[in-house]
């Protein structure tokens, strides 16, 4: 109900940029013509290769200002508009991937509830709705269970807390994988830990040919 009546709201009045909430949104554009302009020129492609998957892509340099506001509004801002508009944007920067199906990570069951929706999953619909590729929503699952480490995102925890989440992901039918070639979706890239907890889910658990991961946005560490 909630989320419902936050989306008739959204409908009704005029709608401001959650990037930089200054410029009004004209439909049926998700964010201001200048903000929209800004991320392109941000495109910044960089390989992503990890221990379980590689020969991927990331596409924003997640601590420019502008790429930072629009993320955070994917995930906590309730627009999964703008997911499946800057899916079609990195589907429109880089070339599709030779894989079969998009995989999007999927979000624990009480982090779905609390946002209404997947925000890899709509990132997922937008690289689908360029490149043709379908999108595999149930074939990787992450049940609440005490491998999820309670509350704690990601981002929060300490660098040596990310590595044990192995076992926070089912496959389900995992016959159905057997020789696909997978692309992993999701939204940021921080350590890396989270897709490739995935993958190592899907490489042990499956028979899958082959595995790439596919972030919008990537951390860009800062020398010491």
């Amino acid at each position: 109900m909630y989320h419902f009546l936050q989306s008739g709201f959204q409908r009704i009045l005029p709608k401001r940029c959650p990037t930089c909430t200054d410029g009004i949104v004209a439909e049926p554009h998700p964010v201001c013509s200048t903000c929209w302009a800004q991320l392109w020129t941000s495109v910044s492609p960089r390989p992503l290769n990890l221990s379980f998957a590689w020969g991927g892509t990331s596409l924003l340099p997640y601590h420019l200002p502008h790429v930072t506001h629009t993320m955070r509004s994917i995930k906590f801002g309730n627009r999964p508009d703008l997911a499946i508009a800057l899916g079609r944007l990195m589907a429109k920067a880089i070339p599709a991937p030779e894989v079969d199906v998009l995989v999007p990570l999927p979000l624990r069951a009480d982090r779905y509830y609390a946002r209404g929706y997947n925000q890899a999953e709509r990132i997922a619909q937008g690289l689908h709705a360029v490149w043709g590729l379908p999108v595999a929503t149930r074939l990787i699952q992450r049940p609440l269970t005490v491998h999820n480490f309670g509350t704690k995102s990601q981002a929060s925890r300490s660098e040596s807390d990310r590595f044990g989440i192995y076992g926070a992901y089912a496959i389900r039918e995992p016959e159905r994988l057997n020789g696909l070639r997978i692309a992993l979706v999701d939204d940021t890239l921080t350590t890396g830990s989270t897709l490739n907890a995935a993958a190592e889910a899907l490489q042990k658990k499956t028979r899958v040919a082959d595995m790439i991961p596919l972030t919008l946005a990537y951390a860009v560490r800062r020398r010491s």
